[in-house]
């Protein structure tokens, strides 16, 4: 059996600047990921062909069938491309929330590619695997790298940062509300469209601070409970920067010392019923 983590995606920033003749919103921001991820186990060599089985705290959210799951369709996709059999039996624990903005099917996806390329003695570079990504989704691409990034257009325009400066640890925050992204995008109106400049060795916490999340507003509107743990956050002199990712509604805040200064934080959470998690920036 070989084990994977599908790191979770954070958006520290998401600016709309254009639309797309087909329809597709283009953005631009910056992405990390952390160490709380969705855990993958695959077996190899099975005869009986290729099998989904998924459990966690979140498997009851997915579809019950699991050809319409984007591992599947990643799966399919790369054995399509290579000419391969998908002779594996995969387990997803599904330990990251739906319609929470930080990635959790994009990233399952970017992790299955890798691992196939492993499995099936592929070893594909990841600008050749962005070419099957970008047809499973525009946020898996990024997902391939796992690492922080500058992102543009519909995702697929990416830039590696090894150079930013990150606090070490980062919070998760997730009201009950989930949101779904098209839910969010279709709130869009055209005078919310703009472009930003982005320069990419500003102050992380600068940068957060006035890039922002252009999706934040329609957020907010749709889940109230976002301005709360956002306010939550904001009270905290050791959180150095709070934000949304993505569409929401999961929030984030980024500390560079040791989680027992979010005793407060994790105490509201816990009255709120609000999902959390701490880990570590990657």
């Amino acid at each position: 059996m070989i084990q994977y983590q599908a790191p979770a995606k954070i958006n520290l920033s998401l600016n709309i600047y254009d639309k797309t003749d087909n329809g597709y919103h283009c953005l631009q921001g910056i992405a990390i990921f952390a160490d709380i991820s969705d855990d993958i186990s695959i077996t190899t060599n099975n005869h009986d062909g290729f099998m989904l089985h998924i459990t966690g705290d979140f498997a009851h959210m997915l579809p019950h069938n699991h050809d319409d799951n984007i591992i599947t369709k990643a799966v399919i996709a790369f054995c399509k491309h290579y000419r391969c059999h998908a002779d594996i039996h995969i387990t997803l624990q599904k330990n990251l929330p739906i319609g929470a903005g930080i990635g959790g099917g994009s990233s399952d996806a970017a992790t299955i590619l890798h691992a196939c390329n492993e499995i099936f003695n592929i070893y594909a570079p990841i600008n050749e695997l962005s070419n099957i990504a970008i047809e499973l989704g525009a946020d898996v691409p990024m997902c391939l790298y796992q690492k922080p990034l500058f992102y543009q257009h519909v995702g697929n325009d990416i830039t590696l940062l090894p150079n930013i400066t990150l606090p070490q640890n980062i919070i998760l925050i997730k009201p009950k509300q989930s949101l779904l992204t098209k839910d969010v995008f279709a709130h869009i109106k055209k005078v919310d469209i703009h472009k930003k400049y982005y320069n990419h060795h500003d102050n992380i916490c600068d940068h957060i601070s006035y890039f922002g999340n252009d999706l934040l507003p329609i957020a907010k509107k749709l889940c109230p409970d976002i301005n709360d743990i956002l306010t939550i956050l904001s009270q905290n002199d050791n959180i150095v920067a709070n934000g949304m990712s993505g569409s929401g509604s999961c929030c984030f805040g980024l500390y560079n010392h040791h989680h027992s200064i979010l005793d407060d934080i994790i105490a509201q959470c816990n009255k709120r019923n609000y999902w959390y998690r701490i880990g570590k920036v990657l």
